[in-house]
């Protein structure tokens, strides 16, 4: 594992790849394939809600 996977881990956000340079995409690491249930994903939907959510 690289310096730049360790770095994108420790941070939580995923820092890219070699098909994109190595350029971060903001994209959350480890994600389950589509269609599986993520729950960090909707705990950050719920905290971002518009209305807030009570």
């Amino acid at each position: 594992m690289g310096a730049r996977s360790r770095t994108a881990r420790s941070s939580g956000l995923y820092a890219g790849g070699v098909r994109n340079g190595y350029n971060p995409t903001g994209a959350l690491p480890l994600v389950p394939p589509a269609g599986e249930w993520f729950p960090e994903a909707f705990r950050g939907l719920l905290a971002n809600a518009y209305p807030p959510l009570p």
